[in-house]
This record gives C-alpha cells, sequence and structure tokens, in this order.
C-alpha cells in the first residue's frame, strides 16, 4: 500500500459510527497488511466535510460533523418516538406548563416529533445556523444555552429534554443543569436525557470522535445526580443496539450505545 492510501484510509478510516461506517474496523487480512474498509466508504462521506475542512467558523464544522456522523434522521427520529410515552402521561394528568422544552435541539428531530403529536413545544440550540433553519421550518428556537436560560425565564415547563447533550457538559455544568431544571418543571413533570452508554465497548470507543464532547456519563452515575436533585422514579431506557456480531454476552446493557434516564418532579 502506497503512503497516499495509508493516509487516505487514516482520514477516512477513524469513523465507525453507523451499519456502513462499522465496516471501517481495522483488522488483519491474510496478508497481514491492514484492511481499511471499502473504497465505496470514502465516496460516501458528504461532501460538506470537505468544503468546511478549511473553515474557522464553528457553527459550520459542527454542523456538518453531525450530519456526517451523527446518523439518519429518519432513524434517530424512530429512536426518539419512544420518549412521546412519557410526556402523554404528563399529559394525561394535566397542569399548567405551556411548553415542553427540548434543549440542545440540533437540528429538530425531537421538535419535529413533538410538533407531529401537537404537543406545544420549545428548543434550545447555541448553533446559529441550525437555530436559524429550524426557525425557517416554523419551529419555535431560541439562541441560548441551557444553564443561563433556566437561570433567568420565569416560565415553567411541562417537561424537558436534553438528548444527546450532557456528554458536552462538565460534571457541575451538568449538575446545575439538573438542578435548575427541576426547579423550572411543574410537578407531574418528566425530565428525559439521552446519552452516549459508555458501558458499550463500541460506544465508548467512539466517544471523543466529537471533538466537543467532555466526558461519559455511567448510567449510575446520572441516576444519583437526577435523585439528589430531587428527581424520582428514575428509570434506565437503553437503546441503539449494537451489530449482532459485535455483541457481547457479559451483560446486557452492554450491547446498546445509547441510554436514556427519565425521572419525575413528583
Amino acid at each position: 500500500m502506497t503512503i497516499q492510501k495509508r493516509i487516505k484510509a487514516l482520514i477516512h478510516g477513524i469513523p465507525v459510527l453507523g451499519p456502513t461506517a462499522l465496516k471501517c474496523i481495522l483488522k488483519i487480512s491474510d496478508s497481514t497488511d491492514l484492511y481499511y474498509g471499502p473504497e465505496d466508504f470514502y465516496a460516501s462521506i458528504p461532501k460538506p466535510l470537505v468544503v468546511h475542512s478549511q473553515e474557522k467558523d464553528q457553527n459550520r464544522f459542527y454542523l456538518a460533523f453531525e450530519n456526517v456522523f451523527r446518523g439518519d434522521e429518519h432513524e434517530i427520529s424512530r429512536r426518539q418516538s419512544v420518549y412521546l410515552q412519557y410526556i402523554r402521561q404528563k399529559q394525561v394528568a394535566g397542569g399548567n406548563g405551556e411548553l415542553f422544552l427540548d434543549v440542545g435541539c440540533g437540528r429538530g428531530e425531537f421538535l419535529k416529533i413533538l410538533k407531529q403529536a401537537r404537543i406545544p413545544a420549545k428548543g434550545l440550540e447555541i448553533n446559529e445556523i441550525e437555530q436559524k433553519e429550524l426557525q425557517t421550518q416554523g419551529l419555535d428556537v431560541e439562541r441560548h444555552d441551557v444553564i443561563s436560560y433556566l437561570s433567568t425565564t420565569p416560565k415553567n415547563f411541562s417537561g424537558i429534554s436534553a438528548l444527546q447533550v450532557i456528554e458536552h457538559l462538565k460534571t457541575d455544568e451538568l449538575s446545575d443543569f439538573i438542578r435548575l431544571a427541576f426547579a423550572r418543571l411543574e410537578k407531574g413533570s418528566p425530565i428525559i436525557i439521552e446519552t452516549v452508554n459508555p458501558k458499550c465497548s463500541l460506544a465508548l470507543a467512539n466517544f471523543y470522535l466529537d471533538p466537543t464532547h467532555k466526558r461519559p456519563y455511567p448510567p449510575e452515575l446520572l441516576q444519583f445526580i437526577l435523585e439528589w436533585n430531587g428527581f424520582t422514579d428514575v428509570s434506565i431506557l437503553f437503546s441503539a443496539k449494537c451489530p449482532k456480531d459485535l455483541c457481547v454476552k457479559s451483560h446486557i446493557s452492554h450491547n446498546y450505545m445509547d441510554y436514556a434516564a427519565i425521572g419525575w418532579k413528583r
């Protein structure tokens, strides 16, 4: 293999997320050389990754990064739809909260799910490009970081979600977020936090692929922080199962790349 091909393979062989990218996990071939994955994988990487690679605009960089590595929007929406059951429990119970708050809404998959379910919702997003794009789609999205917003808003919410957000927070920031979320939730309302599952070796191996990730949070730690701040009836829901050939027999929770902690303000 030429030097140029090795460089190309190293650049494009790093991602191992998703069913296509999983083919690029390095393995030793019969010739003792390294196998970097099929050539069609290189061509499958969307052009924005290249177009914006020389730009310093962090918003554009992360939008391109997210489009490459976050996964298909329809698949993400399918996974996130499971959280509607918890929000509907609150709707049945009633209350005065006007809005559901989706923190770090990104491309807006969950906001669109809520809109389709006719659940009034507001999103928070610090990426100005994503925020403006979602506004053009008729979604209520403000550009705020969650700590400053929850510290100043007088509103109470019928529920709060943070899907793939807390891994971008330091431990003290996570504690502040959960404390403020508890204060701003109506009684009987849920908090739904989805994040990377560090018990899964595949998920953990890819954790720092995202340069904005601060640290992973084990389910037990997140549950403890939620309960410490007043949330009760906390449940853990695992999702995004690993491909069958990468599953392990040690414990079922090790075979899921994500998990969600759902707690209640009673």
